[in-house]
């Protein structure tokens, strides 16, 4: 009988890093593009106003530049570093990241940042698109790759071993008994009987002498001659 017990165990690396360097590079493009987006987009009718390339605002330095240059160093840290705690840090910049991405526009006027503009695409589904990819939807996927790291690798691992139990000893197997032989008082009986038979019938044995048959008893009227056989046959076994 065996008693389970479960431990926190952290030794510090992060098993199967392949998530986390898949999502840290996915961090680091994504932060590129938050960052670099308000100053290229220009170039391809892809921006907010005011739309030049390369034009700074206080605006698009707290809510593009900022929240896009931490989730690129979010990445980095999870991309070189293989400990958890390296994982757990770069997971957490990248949610603080994600959240502001997602809400700085919202913010920004009652904190005094700036507006951030308006969207410059000429159909209402192409606003909404620029939109998204600037900010909210932007925001959204960094902190589910945060998130997803963060369950993956940022805690500790759970480890349950296996002792036996003080209580209760192992039960052991009893060895197969082997077949019980004949009692060997028996053996000599049959030998000390077939030895006497043999010496009262002068070394033969008594099965190979045959039996003699018994005379039968006589039915009837018995008569004077056979009552006097009979009596002198009886004599002599007397005097025997």
């Amino acid at each position: 009988m065996s008693s389970r017990r479960a431990g926190r165990v952290d030794d510090g690396r992060v098993p199967h890093r392949g998530w986390a360097a898949t999502a840290g590079l996915l961090l680091i493009a994504l932060g590129a593009w938050g960052a670099l987006i308000p100053f290229l987009g220009p170039y391809f009718d892809f921006a907010f106003t005011p739309d030049e390339p390369w034009q700074w605002t206080a605006a698009r330095g707290w809510l593009s530049v900022l929240p896009g240059a931490v989730t690129v160093v979010a990445g980095i840290v999870l991309v070189g570093d293989d400990r958890r705690g390296g994982a757990a840090l770069g997971g957490w910049l990248a949610v603080a990241a994600g959240t502001w991405l997602t809400i700085g526009p919202v913010l920004a006027d009652p904190l005094g940042i700036g507006a951030i503009g308006t969207p410059t695409a000429d159909s209402a589904g192409m606003r909404a698109l620029e939109q998204l990819t600037y900010h909210e939807l932007l925001g959204v996927v960094i902190v589910f790759l945060a998130a997803a790291t963060l369950g993956r690798h940022g805690g500790t691992r759970t480890m349950i071993t296996e002792a036996p139990s003080a209580e209760r000893p192992p039960r052991e197997h009893p060895a197969a008994t082997a077949p019980a032989e004949p009692h060997p008082g028996r053996r000599a009986v049959v030998i000390d009987e077939r030895d006497e038979s043999l010496a009262d019938t002068g070394g033969r044995h008594v099965a190979d002498e045959p039996v003699p048959a018994r005379s039968s008893p006589v039915h009837g009227p018995i008569t004077a001659d056979q009552a006097y056989r009979t009596g002198g046959q009886m004599s002599g076994r007397s005097d025997r």
